[in-house]
């Protein structure tokens, strides 16, 4: 098997290299973004059915219609699971938006509408203050992870809701 130069430790490598493109925990931490720091994914999928400001508001319930209009609209192939890719697609796309001054990177000013500051420390794994693609897209894969209860690497609607209900309390 042919070696790229100075692949031999794996040096170089992102998160999200090894395991199929799944985020490696070792390279993120380890860390996950736990109910008590808002997840990232349910932060950005409230935020996108429940509209701006939801994070200050934080309503009591969850419209379920607003989330499956979510669900559908990340869910590319309308095959009723969102896969690795269409998440990823997702994800990439939100961090362009959010990324209003195209940067490459965003702070808690432009993101506080939809994501507290314990959420986005926990996030930020350099600790600059600024939020990368990369670290914005190994969040919400950390999220998607957790929120993949039969760990098929696809999600379904229903695991979706049982994630955002047990972590938006």
């Amino acid at each position: 098997m042919a070696r790229r130069a100075g692949s031999r430790t794996g040096a170089g490598r992102s998160s999200t290299d090894r395991g199929g493109g799944r985020p490696n925990p070792a390279a993120t931490g380890g860390h996950m973004i736990g109910s008590r720091s808002r997840c990232l994914i349910v932060a950005l999928a409230l935020a996108a059915t429940l509209g701006p400001g939801w994070a200050e508001a934080q309503p009591t319930t969850l419209d379920p219609a607003r989330l499956r209009e979510w669900f559908q609209s990340v869910d590319r192939n309308g095959n009723g699971h969102i896969n690795r890719e269409e998440f990823h697609q997702w994800a990439t796309e939100r961090f362009f938006f959010l990324d209003k001054n195209r940067r490459g990177y965003v702070t808690l000013d432009e993101v506080r509408d939809v994501l507290g500051p314990q959420a986005f420390r926990v996030a930020n794994r350099k600790g600059d203050g600024r939020l990368t693609l990369r670290e914005f897209v190994n969040a919400t894969f950390q999220d998607f992870e957790a929120a993949d209860a039969d760990k098929d690497g696809t999600l379904t609607f229903e695991e979706l809701e049982a994630y955002v209900r047990r972590t938006h309390r």
